[in-house]
């Protein structure tokens, strides 16, 4: 039997009042790996679990950050060839009659749903992926123009659990071997220092047997983090279809933010350009890259200002290699300093859209087509129908809140719906996941922009030709 420590004890009883899940389960052995390469934290769990319980049990419960940080949170099935089941997983909220946890504690439920319940004493072993932002600070919070900066990461020596744990370790991937302080422990079970460093590597424990609840040492490690800290407080991007085109127009506006250390006095333009080739790593943002679609073309960059100039786009080869976007901003983005910016492309409706029957389409389009190591912060994505689209459905690659509208273009006669997607703490883990929309058009519908030109133009031609044969004279 394990006793409960009295942290855990303590912990529990500010829990008295919260919902507390069954103890249904018991972790034999759990994992868990934090990548801190990326601004935002990325937690993976390898955990084998066995039902305790008397009868099936098909709900378990997991504990994650609070909703404000947290990205998103996923479950599957560890089997070799990575063809595991994916587990429904949902957040546990009040309208369930449950409460979730303190907000000082930081944590709440998830509950993750298993398709066929586990036996009793049966085991499984599960893989829970999540990601988590604003999770990490700079420290110091103010470094000079070329000067290094430091990432600070705060947690607890074992991994928040709402089941007993016999056996765990924790182990941190970071960017840099540059790891000026670490916490450390008494040690672990095999009387070893704690943590045991490994290149870019830590790794904590193995520990014993822990109740549910129990946290242990708070733990805290500050490293060197090779790049800026890069947030879109807010992005929207519109998408537009154009069946007569053939063509997906894609357009993405982004208000950026660099929440890495601020710049300590005044930005040198000089100094920079020396650092760009004996110090090409800095902590300001230079440049970002797109990886978009090989039919990709027409791609533009603009600011608040006007176009851009300081961009390069490769085309894309139809089968083969991605097309790439790289803009420079008008100025490097130091720690605290923002810019704005749009940029845009077309690409080959062909690729994305499908006929499923007469008068029936099915398109996929990616949610974020963004640069790598980007969270965002609000997020609104807007699919453009062809005007007289109708039974429309779609599906989201995960939840997201969904409203829709009718907006009128130039030369439009009844509007073309709208779908809009808003999401909040996005990042760019979930790029390439594809949006699904069905929707049905009619042959007249196709051919509605063509012929209400053709008859604005024709109408056009006739007031023209009938001013013409008018006598104005007196």
């Amino acid at each position: 039997m394990i006793l409960p420590t009295l942290s855990s004890l303590l912990f529990l009883a500010s829990l008295a009042s919260a919902f507390t899940p069954p103890a249904n389960f018991k972790h034999s052995n759990l994992l868990r790996t934090i990548d801190l390469t990326k601004p935002y934290v990325r937690e993976t769990y390898a955990v084998v679990v066995q039902n305790i319980a008397d009868k099936p049990v098909s709900e378990y419960y997991w504990l994650a950050p609070r909703q404000d940080k947290v990205a998103y949170v996923e479950a599957k099935e560890k089997k070799s060839g990575g063809n595991g089941a994916v587990f429904e997983v949902e957040r546990v909220v009040e309208d369930d009659g449950y409460d979730h946890f303190p907000e000082d504690e930081g944590y709440e439920y998830y509950r993750i749903s298993f398709p066929t319940p586990l036996a009793p004493s049966e085991k499984l072993t599960l893989t829970v992926s999540s990601a988590t932002v604003d999770s990490v600070s700079p420290h110091p919070y103010q470094i000079p123009q070329n000067g290094k900066q430091y990432l600070q990461w705060h947690g607890y020596q074992f991994a928040p659990s709402a089941y007993e744990t016999e056996k765990q370790r924790t182990k941190l991937k970071l960017k840099s071997a540059d790891i000026p302080d670490v916490t450390t422990t008494d040690g672990n079970t095999e009387g070893a220092e704690d943590p045991v460093r490994a290149g870019t590597a830590l790794t904590y424990g193995p520990y014993g047997p822990q109740v549910a609840g129990a946290k242990g040492k708070p733990i805290a490690v500050r490293y060197e983090f090779q790049g800026p800290v890069v947030k879109a407080t807010k992005f929207e991007r519109d998408i537009e279809i154009s069946h007569w085109g053939g063509n997906l127009a894609v357009e993405e506006r982004y208000w950026l933010s660099n929440v890495g250390a601020v710049l300590k006095g005044y930005f040198s333009r000089v100094q920079y350009q020396q650092s760009a080739y004996t110090q090409p790593i800095s902590s300001a943002v230079r440049s970002l890259r797109y990886s978009l679609h090989p039919t990709t073309r027409n791609a533009y960059f603009t600011d608040e200002i006007g176009n851009v100039s300081t961009s390069r786009f490769r085309a894309g080869r139809e089968g083969g290699r991605n097309a790439n976007l790289d803009i420079f901003p008008r100025y490097p983005v130091f720690g605290g300093w923002n810019y704005s910016y749009t940029v845009g492309w077309d690409q080959d409706l062909s690729q994305s859209l499908k006929q499923i029957e007469d008068g029936k389409y099915a398109i996929k389009v990616p949610f974020l087509e963004g640069p790598e190591s980007m969270q965002y912060e609000d997020v609104k994505v807007r699919i453009v129908l062809p005007e007289g689209a109708k039974n429309i459905q779609v599906a989201t690659p995960f939840p997201v809140k969904e409203s829709r509208s009718v907006h009128k273009w130039f030369m439009d006669t009844i509007g073309k719906p709208v779908v809009e997607l808003s999401a909040q703490n996005i990042v760019d883990d979930v790029r390439g996941r594809e949006v699904v929309v069905i929707y049905e058009l009619g042959k007249w519908e196709m051919l509605r922009k063509p012929m209400t030109v053709a008859g604005a133009v024709f109408a056009t031609v006739v007031v023209s030709f009938i001013f013409g044969k008018l006598d104005l004279k007196i």
